[in-house]
This record gives C-alpha cells, sequence and structure tokens, in this order.
C-alpha cells in the first residue's frame, strides 16, 4: 500500500488467506504477528486519514479541502486505489467472500471509466476557464456543476474503497460482507458511467460553439434537437434505480431526495393505471409497493424523461407538494397579526399616474379573480381592515410572484419564508398567483401579474404601506413572471420596484439547450421532461424560440437590461436553469451594471423550501432577508 509517495510495508498474511505460517503452532509467534498485523494497520489508517479529507462515514461536501484538491489528483488516487484493491483480491484467491470475482470486474470497471472520464474531465475545464473569462461570472456555470457531481462521485469512491481495504486488511470478512461496501460501489461504479455519458453529452455542446449564443453558454435550435437525439440513445434507468441516485446532494437532502424519486415514480405508475383523479392518486399510493423494487423505479423515471403530458407533470409536481409538506415539512414560521387569502377583482381597469405625469391604464386581466395573499406582521392603522388602531402605514412593499414551474399554482411553499421575510422587515408582502398552464398559456400569466403590480401601486393603501419603496420577487416560473412585470413597467413608465430578488429563476423558456440543462437528466427534483413540458406549454400557439424578451427575459435587449434595477439571483449548484441565471448576469455586468449572483453549493432547485434540512439553506435564507432588506433601504 501507498499513500502520498510514502511506503507501508504489509506482511503478506494481512492479505492472503492461503499463505502458510511455519510458527503458527507456536502461541507467542502468533501474539507477534497479530501485533504487527495491528500496527501495520494503524499505520495504514493514520496514512489514509492524512491523505483522504473524508471518514469512512462519507464524504464532508462542505470542506474547503475537496474545492482545493486538483481534479487530476482525485483520477490518480481512484485510480491506484482500485488498482491495488484488485491486486489484493487476486492475491486472496477470492477466499475472504465469495464475491471476490464480483469485486475484481467491478474494480476494473471503475479503471475503464476512469481511462476515459479524465480527458473529458481535463477538456472541459478549459472549455469551463473559457466561459469563465468570456462571462466575468467566476461564481459557477453548468460545466463546472458537471464537473462539481463527478468530485462528489469521486471521492465517495475513495470513501468506500478505503473502508473497504481497511476491512480486507483487519481481515474481517463479517465486517466486510455485512457493510454492503460492494453493494456501494458497485453503485458508484453505475453513477460514474452516467457522469461520463452526461460529459459526452457537455463536451458534444461545447464543440457546437459555431451555433452558440449568450456567451456560449447555450445552443440554437438544430444543434440543440441534434445534443437531445444523442440523450435519447442513453439509457438511465440504471440510475434512477440505483440506491446511490440524487449522490450530488449530501445527508439529510440526498435522503429526502431518494426519498422523492420513489414517490414520483410512484405517482408516474398511478397516472397510467387510474382513469380518474382520484384512483390515479390511489394507484399512486398503492404503486409505492411497486416502486420498491429498483427495475421498476428505474423504468418508471426513465419513462417520465421523455414524457410531454402537462397534465402528469402537474399531477406529479402537486403530490411531490403533498409529500414534501405531508412529511416533511416540520418547521413553525413566525406569528405575524395578518396573513390573509383575498381575491383582486381584475375585471376593471386600473388608472396610475406614471412618472411622466400622464393618467394611463392598465387593461383588465381578462381573468375576473387574482387570488393573492397579503402577509405583515402588524395590522396597521388606515389599511382598510377596520383597524384604527396599530402601527402607521408602511413606506415599504414586497410584491412576489408564486414559482410552480408555469404548471402549478404553488401558493403554500413559499409561505413559511415569507413570513421570516415580513418578521424581519416588518414590511407588508403581496404574495400574486397566476393562470396555469397549459390553459392559461402565454401572455394570461404575464398580464395578471402586471394587473396585480398596478392595481399595488393604485391600491397601496388597502395593504398597509404607501409603496414608496417596493421589492419585487419571485421563485422559479415567478422569477421569470417578475422580470416580465418590470420590463412591461419600465415601457409603461409606471414606478418601477426599488429592486429585483429572483430566487432560481426560469429566464429563457426556448428549446436551446445549455450545459446546465443536462443535469435535469440526474436531477430529482426537476427531470428533463418536466423542464421541455412546462416551457412548451407555458409558450402556447407562441413559437417556443420566440425572441420576446416578456416571454423569456434572458433575450432582452442591452438597452432594456440598462434600465431596470439592481437584480440579484441566488441558485443552486446543481439546479438545471442555473445557466440561465450565470448568462442574465454575464449580460448586466457586460454593460456595466452590478447584480449580484450566489451559486449555493451542492444545493438542489427549490432549496428555499429546505431550510431545516442542511445547514447551506439556511445561510441561504439569511443572506435573502439581508438582500431583501437592502432593496427596502432597511
Amino acid at each position: 500500500a501507498e499513500y502520498m509517495g510514502e511506503e507501508v510495508e504489509m506482511d503478506d498474511a494481512c492479505f492472503d488467506d492461503n499463505t502458510s505460517h511455519e510458527n503458527e503452532s507456536e502461541p507467542m509467534d502468533r501474539l507477534v504477528q497479530d501485533a504487527k498485523r495491528k500496527a501495520n494497520l494503524k499505520q495504514v489508517e493514520k496514512k489514509n486519514a492524512a491523505y483522504y479529507p473524508y471518514s469512512g462515514k462519507g464524504v464532508d461536501l462542505g470542506e474547503a479541502s475537496n474545492e482545493a484538491k486538483p481534479i487530476e489528483i482525485l483520477f490518480k488516487s481512484l485510480r491506484e486505489n482500485a488498482i491495488s484493491l484488485s491486486l489484493i483480491f487476486g492475491r486472496m484467491g477470492f477466499t475472504l467472500s465469495e464475491d471476490g470475482g464480483q469485486w475484481t470486474n467491478v474494480m476494473q470497471q471503475i479503471i475503464m471509466i476512469l481511462d476515459n472520464l479524465e480527458p473529458l474531465a481535463n477538456a472541459m475545464q478549459e472549455v469551463a476557464a473559457n466561459i469563465e473569462t468570456n462571462t466575468k461570472v467566476p461564481e459557477g456555470n453548468g460545466l463546472r456543476s458537471i464537473l462539481s457531481a463527478v468530485r462528489v462521485c469521486l471521492y465517495r469512491l475513495m470513501s468506500v474503497l478505503a473502508s473497504s481495504e481497511a476491512a480486507i486488511q483487519n481481515r474481517s470478512a463479517f465486517v466486510f460482507k455485512s457493510s454492503g461496501l460492494y453493494e456501494q460501489t458497485s453503485d458508484l461504479t453505475v453513477v460514474l458511467g452516467a457522469l461520463y455519458s452526461l460529459m459526452s453529452l457537455g463536451m458534444i455542446h461545447s464543440n457546437k460553439m459555431n451555433s452558440a449564443y449568450l456567451f456560449g453558454l447555450f445552443i440554437r435550435d438544430k444543434d440543440s434537437q441534434m445534443l437531445l437525439n444523442h440523450a435519447r440513445e442513453i439509457d438511465f434507468s440504471g440510475l434512477y434505480a440505483n440506491r446511490s441516485f440524487a449522490f450530488q446532494y449530501r445527508g439529510k437532502l440526498g435522503d429526502l431526495m431518494r426519498g422523492l424519486t420513489t414517490v414520483t415514480a410512484s405517482h408516474m405508475y398511478g397516472w397510467d393505471k387510474g382513469t380518474s383523479s382520484w384512483a390515479k392518486k390511489l394507484y399512486g399510493a398503492v404503486g409505492m409497493t411497486q416502486m420498491i423494487n429498483k427495475d421498476n423505479r428505474g423504468s418508471e423515471m426513465n419513462r417520465m424523461q421523455w414524457n410531454s403530458d402537462p397534465l402528469l407533470h402537474r399531477f406529479v409536481y402537486e403530490q411531490n407538494l403533498r409529500f414534501f409538506f405531508g412529511l416533511v415539512d416540520r418547521t413553525t414560521p413566525p406569528t405575524l397579526q395578518c396573513n390573509r387569502v383575498f381575491s383582486i377583482d381584475s375585471s376593471n381597469d386600473v388608472f396610475l399616474t406614471n412618472t411622466l405625469g400622464q393618467r394611463i391604464c392598465v387593461i383588465a386581466s381578462g381573468r375576473a379573480k387574482i387570488e393573492c395573499r397579503l402577509i405583515s406582521k402588524y395590522e396597521r392603522a388606515g389599511s382598510g381592515t377596520g383597524h384604527s388602531q396599530g402601527p402607521p402605514l408602511s413606506r415599504r412593499l414586497i410584491i412576489y410572484i408564486t414559482g410552480g414551474e408555469f404548471l402549478v399554482n404553488d401558493r403554500r411553499s413559499p409561505e413559511k419564508h415569507l413570513r421570516v421575510w415580513a418578521d424581519s422587515t416588518q414590511s407588508p408582502i403581496l404574495s400574486v398567483t397566476y393562470s396555469v398552464s397549459p390553459e392559461a398559456p402565454f401572455p394570461q400569466a404575464v398580464n395578471e401579474c402586471f394587473y396585480a403590480y398596478a392595481w399595488a401601486l393604485a391600491n397601496c393603501k388597502s395593504l398597509g404601506t404607501t409603496a414608496e419603496h417596493i421589492a419585487l420577487c419571485g421563485d422559479s416560473a415567478g422569477g421569470c413572471l417578475a422580470m416580465s412585470v418590470a420590463m412591461r413597467a419600465q415601457n409603461d413608465s409606471i414606478q418601477m420596484p426599488a429592486g429585483i430578488f429572483l430566487l432560481y429563476p426560469t429566464l429563457n423558456v426556448c428549446k436551446t439547450m445549455s450545459v446546465s440543462r443536462l443535469l435535469s437528466f440526474i436531477d430529482p427534483v426537476m427531470n428533463f421532461g418536466m423542464l421541455r413540458t412546462s416551457c412548451s406549454a407555458f409558450c402556447g400557439e407562441l413559437h417556443e424560440n420566440s425572441t420576446s424578451p416578456v416571454l423569456s427575459p434572458l433575450l432582452a435587449d442591452d438597452a432594456t437590461l440598462s434600465r431596470l434595477p439592481k437584480i440579484r439571483i441566488m441558485v443552486g449548484e446543481f439546479d438545471p436553469l442555473l445557466d440561465d441565471s450565470v448568462a442574465l448576469i454575464a449580460k448586466l455586468r457586460a454593460i456595466g451594471k452590478t447584480p449580484d449572483l450566489l451559486v449555493l453549493k451542492g444545493m438542489c432547485r427549490g432549496f428555499m423550501q429546505l431550510c431545516h434540512v442542511e445547514g447551506q439553506p439556511s445561510e441561504a435564507a439569511k443572506i435573502a432577508v439581508e438582500w431583501v432588506r437592502t432593496i427596502l433601504s432597511l
């Protein structure tokens, strides 16, 4: 065994059950042999601890040392570990375990994959560095996220192989068999193979720079379709069936994502079996027993990647929300005096005086009622609620447009963090929902959100504010709509928000592909089927490659972007729509603006609903509150 260039002498007796010991009959000699073996094992464990920045229980993805080690070192170390274990099993004659031959085959598979994966990783690092130079966005991009996923997998494999080697050197066949080390190694080998396929697709994308735009982050329609044709040839069902699926997420978050995968597959099963909504839910609940079988789970998830039925994806999304809030979300948000749902009558036009002193009319949205929620720490005097006592009207207002991937009215998800915002800023929050696709495609949702924005300006006192400072916020699809509302307010010269804060926004609904969108093939939150179907449903009859900035805010011209207030974006490292945010930040910095971008390492899409699961989202929640307070000049 060799670690950090230092050799540790190991007696053959540590490896080989067939080794004869001349003095084994002597009790004292046997004690000496055992003492030497234990001393050798301690030396190996000590050098393992010095070399690997993890424990045998797994990888701490938050450690700075993970980022410090070049990926070439990881490839080299893992390859040496695999070769070493392969030789050890060969010398043992497979006597330690009946699965020894399978272990040797797995080690050979790992070595073969590493030999093919390393050149791709090196090439991808060069492309990622060029992208960062072009965009002036060092915070991250899709290429870096895929490389980060590779890094996580390499570390986890190194951890499992180190534990395996320690068990072998300790001659503990029971520990070796009962620990599931073979299963863990086999599963991670499948993950490594899937990452090789994903990186191959990423390099196909990078080789299409002749059709690239938006700083090389996206490729155009024809080449995007060619890339997807290659993706269709890859069978990811083995990955979805894998116990190491969602490997890129650490700790409790990874466990949650694996559970979510089983729930998603069961609802896919229920959708096919049931003929009514209740039947689909019932079959979905029954299907949980079917999806425990990994092959069934993998098959259902693989089918979902290419399913384009928006009603299916809405059904699965809604059932997953019930799973999350019913079983996972146990947090208690602050108690507020005001948290009520009401409807805006949008059948009448709204009249406003714009910044030029002109009287303008915002026409009715076309929908009779727009459902909103008012969240405030206080019932304020003069707010139109009948309260004559209480704090005076606030000078500030937060307008928040909810997400739901254009398919679902996700009213419940943001409520808890909005209650935290209301408590911290002591400002009223107007949370706006809207008509969803495919029943109400573009521009219906944009019209409704803009009407609600104009209504809030005209009726601000009824919300408990004078609305002198407005923070316009949104998550997911709501981020897209918030940008569209800001651009329409700019065009009509009505009061602009003081700042825009977006959480993991959808900014480009075109069919064009970016490298980060390839992450949807290994993502349990937003799979590729949902990504493509939600965007297509939102576009409706309008062609998905329309260059309208109201449809895809990322395509806004420099003149439009230059007149917008400061934009702040928070997004997860493994969000399939990461490159949407990176491209927008790059465009803003290219014209001299100073936007803020925070890419949360190791985080998924929708992380604000996971603040109680892991440490990083909790820190993100604190930063989000500070950003909102900054926009409101607090």
